[in-house]
């Protein structure tokens, strides 16, 4: 918040002897990811999957070309396993919000094999993992949100075999 400072010089009980000076901080971006994603919980290995949630703004200065990540992380949800495009947001005002998506295509690791993952979407991120736009000092530890777990279970194979009977 402001600061305001008063000058009283000749410290006499209180009295002022110049202006107030109000001292703002700069306007900063801070973005976030609070949502829950939202998609499918249980699918098959090999399958494609789409998720959507929110990303956005708490600072105080509007935000472009914010680039977001869908981001898998393994059961505990502590190791990233990988990062898959969300999407660039061309503007997020101050307290403003956008709907992100990211998919984890067909055949693609880490839903091409058997297991539970978490997911989540990380606002001001590229798929390398790292931020790209400049935030306020301390302000990146917010960008990701919370995670939505995802079972990954190997198809079904089911085999059939024909067995002739002869005609007599």
């Amino acid at each position: 918040g402001a600061v305001a400072c008063t000058n009283n010089a000749d410290a006499n009980g209180g009295t002022t002897d110049g202006p107030t000076v109000t001292v703002n901080p700069p306007p900063y971006i801070d973005i976030t990811s609070t949502s829950t994603p939202t998609g499918t919980a249980t699918i098959t290995a090999n399958s494609a999957d789409t998720f959507t949630g929110t990303v956005g703004n708490i600072g105080t200065q509007s935000a472009s070309n914010v680039v977001n990540v869908m981001q898998v992380l393994d059961s505990s949800g502590v190791t990233s396993l990988a990062y898959f495009s969300a999407g660039t947001a061309s503007t997020i005002g101050v307290n403003g919000s956008v709907a992100v998506s990211g998919t984890v295509p067909a055949n693609t690791y880490p839903f091409n094999t058997a297991g539970t993952y978490r997911v989540r979407f990380c606002g001001n991120m590229n798929t390398s993992g790292v931020n790209v736009i400049t935030e306020g000092t301390g302000q990146y530890g917010n960008n990701c949100g919370p995670t939505f777990t995802v079972t990954v279970s190997n198809a079904l194979t089911a085999t059939c075999s024909v067995n002739p009977t002869p005609i007599t």
